[in-house]
């Protein structure tokens, strides 16, 4: 059970520390996506459109084709980092309060049904039980 237990808790961590990355790593995106909107800019304000057709043709299709993939990155750039329409919500650990109250009412149980108090025991299974649920979520 304690090597379980320690196995969970170091996956559950680890999932938190992703979060984090991914927090601290916005700039890169950004910057990213500021180059592109940049590079789209400078290709069509300095595009001459005196030439053939076709190649206007090619040559806004592909611009096009950049936009919208463009709008889709940034869709799904702010739906990584906000509650943007649902996002993407990392499952925690109950609070603290909610686990000593947990246990709490599991020692008032024991000790009015005058049965052996296993209350630590499942507690930690509890625990165990949410990391792993977690942990899948994240």
């Amino acid at each position: 059970m304690e090597n379980k237990f320690e196995y969970y808790k170091e996956n559950y961590y680890r999932e938190l520390n992703i979060k984090s990355e991914i927090n601290n790593s916005l700039s890169l995106p950004i910057g990213i996506i500021s180059g592109i909107i940049a590079g789209m800019f400078y290709l069509f304000s300095n595009f001459d459109f005196r030439y053939a057709g076709l190649l206007n043709a090619i040559f806004i299709l592909f611009l096009s084709l950049d936009f919208i993939f463009l709008i889709i990155s940034i869709y799904y750039l702010i739906k990584a980092y906000s509650d943007f329409p649902k996002g993407y919500e990392y499952a925690l650990l109950p609070d603290t309060n909610e686990i000593d109250l947990y246990e709490t009412q599991l020692k008032t149980y024991y000790s009015d049904n005058k049965i052996l108090d296993k209350s630590k025991d499942d507690v930690k299974e509890y625990i165990l039980s949410q990391m792993i649920m977690n942990t899948g979520q994240n």
